[in-house]
């Protein structure tokens, strides 16, 4: 997978040159790299979704398939999160006006 290091878009990998900034630079090269999440930044990520949302923020140009996965992450963190305190917050209320 290639991508621009001006714009960072995603290119093919036989392009010569990116396409949506027309290759402005023309002594810029074209790189490659492996662009695969980690296991801990994902943790992360669902532990703490302002991390993922950072994550996602910092990595969107460049790491896209990364960004997206840190997103997803730290929404399904938040979502989670949410749901567990909604629940916690309705059983102790039940609970406080029963007694």
């Amino acid at each position: 997978m290639k991508y621009c290091p001006i714009c960072g878009q995603r290119i093919p990998s036989d392009a010569i040159y990116c396409m949506r900034c027309e290759g402005s630079d023309p002594e810029a090269v074209l790189y490659e790299f492996e662009d695969r999440p980690t296991d801990s930044l994902k943790a992360a990520s669902f532990l703490i979704p302002l991390v993922g949302l950072i994550l996602f923020i910092m990595n969107y140009n460049t790491k896209p398939e990364s960004a997206v996965t840190y997103g997803k992450y730290a929404l399904t963190g938040f979502i989670l999160g949410s749901a567990v305190t909604a629940i916690s917050f309705t059983a102790a209320f039940t609970y406080f006006t029963t007694v």
